[in-house]
């Protein structure tokens, strides 16, 4: 998978630039494609997942597409930023819902102990 990925972000940056890419640009590359398909894993529901992973590949491999490099990475940052505020939304949500079930879980065993405790006195 790494080298897949090394030999996408290479390729992408030889086709934006004939070649003319320096290395730390190449290096923003391919960090920003890794943060890109790392925000994707996080997708729980594996058609949404495989849906972003196409688009992502598909965008860093769109040399035809307008803007500079620097145009490009800005929008893949600001896209990252807003999956990265979802997928926390999400997160929160889920540990609010996890807390709601263990707060049920002891409400229900403590209702059952005092049952318990009922039933023996009788």
């Amino acid at each position: 998978t790494t080298s897949l990925l090394l030999a996408a972000s290479t390729l992408l940056c030889e086709m934006i630039s004939g070649g003319h890419i320096n290395i730390a640009t190449r290096k923003i590359i391919r960090g920003t494609y890794r943060r890109c398909l790392k925000c994707a894993k996080r997708i729980p529901d594996l058609g949404h997942r495989q849906t972003y992973e196409v688009y992502i590949k598909d965008g860093f491999r769109d040399a035809g597409r307008a803007g500079s490099i620097q145009d490009r990475l800005r929008d893949a940052e600001e896209q990252l930023e807003r999956m990265d505020y979802f997928h926390s939304i999400r997160e929160e949500k889920e540990r609010g819902y996890d807390r709601q079930r263990q707060e049920l879980s002891s409400l229900a065993d403590s209702i059952d102990v005092q049952q318990r405790q009922a039933h023996r006195e009788e």
